[in-house]
């Protein structure tokens, strides 16, 4: 059985996870503005958290909490910070709150500590420490959803979801919440200086076209003939999913719009009740066998389906542009270039090509179908 101190601790890492897995997400000159010109930037937040754990907990059961050292105003000056700068100072914080738990065993819950000369039981003094932290990662999540609008990706349960992940709860438990955010965050994280792709000219002739007759399987064990669908329909072509065990491959990061089939994939799922509400169905397709696609399907909990055009069907039929690179398994060696198709009665209306950074092609779509509204049928 779980003690109370690795409990506790347990909490502290899932919200650590949560404010990195907002980081992540906001665009580093973003991390020090301030929302409305006078509110604490990202930057000052994490500078304060840090500051208030380095005093805390440095020597936690044998000395004051709030230590002659510490600057807490200077803590608040507004500052500009590079993405390093602000990670390692996080950091230096939460080695000394971790060190610290790491020490602790339950017998000492009831022991005395003092901050600011004020006597507290240790299990106080923690309480008040997580609900502090609580409250600024909250903040830290707010601001950054703010700062990217229809890019985010939701850290919990997204909107429209709740019923199919009832059906497979996942993050109950604070250390499997805080293990799935740190591998969302390091998968999903773009790196910089990626190699951007460039329009080649190799879907011009694909606007206004009409789909050919092609049926696909899909994860959920139909078949979908995307020709034959009414109203509008919404297709993310990428080139593959990974999976956890395979490492990054820097051969393929240098190809242009190679990386990135995960994070494009979450923003679909996170933005999925929006396009639904929009009138759009989704799915999307890849040319890995579905087999392959339903791992990823799952893993990501993706209330859409992935079709498969491993047979190159789809491909060869419409002359969609495509790469070679070495097969994973017995997967084919032949992918799609990254593109977003949006359909209408079986005709293209509208064409994502190319797309780039994938993480946002989602709230892209979602944008321009906002501003072609489909309209309703006249009452005769």
């Amino acid at each position: 059985m779980m003690s109370t101190i690795e409990s506790i601790r347990a909490e502290y890492l899932r919200y650590k996870a949560l404010a990195e897995a907002a980081i992540a997400q906001v665009n580093e000159s973003d991390l020090s503005v301030q929302p409305s010109g006078t509110d604490n930037s990202i930057a000052v937040i994490c500078w304060h958290v840090s500051g208030n754990f380095e005093s805390r907990f440095t020597d936690f059961l044998t000395s004051d909490g709030e230590k002659p050292w510490r600057s807490r105003e200077e803590e608040f000056q507004s500052r500009t910070t590079t993405r390093a700068e602000l990670l390692a100072k996080w950091s230096r914080g939460w080695e000394v709150v971790l060190r610290a738990l790491a020490e602790l065993k339950d017998e000492d819950l009831q022991r005395t500590v003092t901050i600011r000369r004020q006597p507290l039981q240790v299990n106080e003094a923690l309480h008040r420490s997580f609900g502090h932290l609580a409250y600024h990662v909250g903040q830290i999540v707010y601001i950054g959803k703010s700062l990217r609008g229809t890019d985010w990706h939701f850290l919990s349960i997204p909107p429209g979801q709740s019923d199919a992940y009832n059906q497979a709860p996942a993050i109950e438990r604070a250390s499997a919440h805080a293990q799935t955010l740190a591998d969302r965050t390091e998968r999903h994280a773009l790196p910089a200086g990626l190699p951007v792709p460039v329009d080649d000219g190799a879907c011009d002739h694909l606007a206004g076209a009409n789909l050919p007759s092609i049926l696909l399987k899909s994860t959920v064990g139909e078949q979908v003939d995307l020709s034959r669908l009414t109203g509008r329909t919404v297709v993310y072509v990428y080139p593959r999913t990974g999976r956890p065990e395979e490492s990054t491959s820097e051969k393929w990061d240098a190809i242009p719009g190679a990386r990135g089939c995960t994070p494009q994939s979450c923003g679909f799922r996170d933005h999925y009740e929006e396009l639904q509400s929009l009138g759009a169905r989704v799915f999307g397709l890849s040319t890995q066998t579905s087999g392959y696609q339903q791992e990823a399907a799952a893993r990501l909990h993706l209330p859409f389906p992935l079709l498969s055009d491993s047979r190159l069907a789809f491909t060869h039929a419409l002359r969609l542009p495509t790469f070679e690179f070495e097969p994973y398994g017995a997967e084919s060696s032949v992918h799609l270039k990254r593109m977003t198709i949006v359909i209408r009665d079986g005709v293209v209306e509208k064409l994502f090509y190319p797309v780039f950074p994938p993480d946002r092609n989602a709230g892209q779509v979602v944008a321009w179908l906002r501003e072609h509204p489909v309209a309703a049928p006249q009452a005769l």
